[in-house]
């Protein structure tokens, strides 16, 4: 298949973390079924898919692990990928945070350090479904960094104060008020340097301060590093805003959802509350990927599981104030 890559002038290299922890079940396996053993599994034949998606559009994919041999024996596609190594943790910690093991995935930013490459770092619960977009490739080209702005998704749960509170809980300085998802960040070695330097300097500080988070997690070092950046001048492209990246729910949420067929569209589908479908989707699918036919695949879930929110018959103005009514009744 054709491919945008050939576009920029970097090697586009996405990277995934899968870390095990054999002493208890780690909060990144939330989300699926059955027993410790077959949770990993799962989590290993997600991370296929997502090197089996990635590879059909030509991308390359690495894979860092705390356990090479595990991971090699429970993949299904492990001769696909460009790379799996060993990752050493230099922070420890807490195991008391939600979804802990995914913070390991900061740790990534201290290694990766190639000049020739534009790295992105991605969770293993996503899948591409379209090529990267030429205006993505032309970011890249002109050494942007690239972020994903989830702030609508956060705040109507959260409310404004409690978001900007858990920034300030970590780095006691005045932000913005927007935050960020930790499912995905891009960018040159330059970029990975500051982000290592400030996951160096904050992943203590959110040790020592779980009981004053809202949300605790790889999201609130990755949100104060942005901020910080934004407000000395620095510029980021937003993956959201341009159809890189999509995270959608299909259960009940505290936002206004997303409309799956413009969420189709995207490049990257983020699919977090779907682990199951996408463990088992790859099992019946060992051998290649097509987007066409995942999609359909995931709108029949879709219309299994009852998700029936469509507001694509509401005209603009009504569709305003069904989002207004929508919020109004979640708060």
């Amino acid at each position: 298949m054709n491919s945008n890559h050939m576009l920029s002038k970097y090697n586009i290299v996405f990277y995934s973390v899968m870390m095990f922890d054999f002493d208890q079940e780690g909060g990144s396996l939330n989300g699926l079924s059955g027993t410790f053993k077959e949770k990993i599994s799962k989590h290993v034949n997600m991370c296929d898919l997502l090197c089996m998606s990635l590879k059909n559009f030509g991308y390359k994919h690495r894979v860092f692990t705390n356990s090479i041999k595990v991971f090699t024996e429970l993949s299904c596609r492990i001769e696909i990928y460009d790379g799996v190594f060993h990752l050493d943790l230099s922070h420890k910690i807490d195991k008391s945070i939600p979804f802990y093991l995914a913070m390991h995935k900061l740790e990534l930013s201290g290694l990766i350090n190639s000049n020739e490459e534009y790295s992105i770092i991605l969770d293993n619960d996503c899948v591409m479904v379209n090529d990267l977009p030429v205006n993505y490739l032309n970011a890249m080209n002109a050494g942007m960094a690239s972020v994903y702005q989830i702030t609508e998704q956060v705040t109507p749960a959260y409310g404004i104060k409690k978001v900007m509170s858990d920034v300030l809980a970590i780095n006691g300085n005045s932000n913005l008020g927007l935050w960020f998802g930790g499912e995905i960040f891009g960018g040159l070695t330059s970029h990975f340097q500051l982000l290592n330097n400030s996951y160096c300097q904050l992943v203590e500080k959110l040790n020592y301060n779980i009981s004053k988070f809202n949300h605790c997690g790889d999201e609130n070092i990755l949100t104060s590093f942005i901020q910080e950046q934004m407000l000395g001048n620095n510029s980021f492209f937003d993956l959201g805003q341009t159809k890189v990246i999509s995270r959608f729910w299909s259960c009940k949420t505290m936002h206004f959802p997303s409309h799956w067929k413009t969420v189709a569209e995207s490049s990257l589908l983020h699919l977090p509350g779907d682990k199951d479908f996408l463990s088992n989707y790859v099992l019946k699918t060992k051998h290649c990927f097509e987007p066409d036919h995942f999609r359909r695949s995931y709108q029949q879930y879709l219309n299994k599981k009852g998700y029936l929110i469509d507001v694509d018959f509401f005209s603009s103005k009504k569709k305003s104030l069904f989002k207004r009514l929508f919020l109004w009744f979640r708060r």
